[in-house]
């Protein structure tokens, strides 16, 4: 994914592979980098999709806190 995001930084549909990205570090449990992928793509075609997507991941990392 990062090889195509260097590629093509302008691409349409970069913000596919930022979500694709995201979901390999959820299911590494690395909450912080699936956020920080989903934060770079919050303008596009469903912000509201992408924000509830980062609010779910917060309620998940904050459970492991507990």
């Amino acid at each position: 994914y990062k090889q195509m995001e260097l590629k093509f930084p302008e691409h349409p549909q970069l913000h596919e592979v930022k979500m694709n990205k995201s979901l390999i570090f959820e299911d590494r449990k690395d909450w912080d980098g699936a956020v920080k992928e989903l934060e770079e793509i919050k303008g596009y075609p469903h912000p509201d999709v992408i924000a509830l997507k980062i609010k779910a991941i917060e309620r998940r990392k904050a459970k492991k806190k507990e």
